[in-house]
């Protein structure tokens, strides 16, 4: 974790692949150099098993928590993108009413709509720097 200064601590659940972590650290290392995030700003990950609540990630502000379940590792970079807007690290657009998705609107309640879209435009660009890494 020395040569990875955004994540402050990290707990891996036994039996998840190593090398599927190394790839993943090496992807996240990418997406946050790349977005030029000061490797002053900080978060905890946790990959480990989701079990009571139907969700592949979640993102726990109060406690700069990133919870990622290690079969759908790909939800790290939505949670990424949470922490991000929550940090004002990247800058996203503003969207109206109009702008949010109906699966959004049938899914959060009416003040989580702007920002899972928030991080859904932040997954977005994150997916276009991992296609040039």
């Amino acid at each position: 974790l020395d040569a990875m200064p955004w994540v402050q601590s990290i707990e891996v659940q036994e039996g998840f692949d190593p090398a599927k972590l190394s790839q993943l650290l090496g992807q996240l290392e990418q997406v946050l150099i790349s977005l030029k995030v000061n490797p002053s700003r900080a978060f905890h990950l946790k990959l480990r098993k989701i079990r009571r609540h139907r969700k592949t990630g979640m993102y726990m502000p109060s406690v700069k928590l990133i919870v990622v379940d290690p079969r759908e590792t790909r939800s790290l970079w939505h949670e990424l993108g949470h922490w991000l807007e929550q940090e004002n690290l990247v800058e996203t657009p503003a969207f109206s009413d109009a702008d949010i998705e109906s699966e959004i609107k049938e899914k959060y309640p009416k003040g989580d709509c702007e920002k899972d879209m928030k991080a859904r435009w932040v997954e977005k660009k994150i997916h276009g720097l991992l296609r040039k890494v």
